[in-house]
């Protein structure tokens, strides 16, 4: 492999080891369904409440891929109130 390959890879591996980092320490509470745009549906994403001492309350939705033959994604949202906060910078002072 020449060196930007490597560089891209290494880049990769980084972010992927900060993102999903960030639920170490976490305990999934609760089981939230199948999430689709709509909130519900069948076809959604199995979605997870996390908590953690001392943190906000996180949403954990595990994607997959129509084919299921990729890895698909794991999206981490802020939780509150079985609601996802959308505002950059809201918290959770629930947790």
């Amino acid at each position: 492999m020449n060196s930007h390959v490597e560089d891209i890879m290494e880049k990769r591996e980084k972010w992927f080891r900060e993102y999903y980092g960030q639920l170490e320490g976490y305990t999934i509470s609760t089981f939230d369904g199948m999430k689709d745009t709509d909130g519900v549906g069948e076809d959604g994403f199995a979605s997870f409440v996390l908590h953690k001492a001392g943190h906000p309350t996180l949403r954990v939705e595990v994607s997959k891929d129509e084919e299921g033959n990729g890895g698909g994604f794991m999206f981490i949202s802020e939780y509150k109130s079985n609601v996802l906060l959308m505002e950059e910078g809201g918290t959770n002072e629930s947790a």
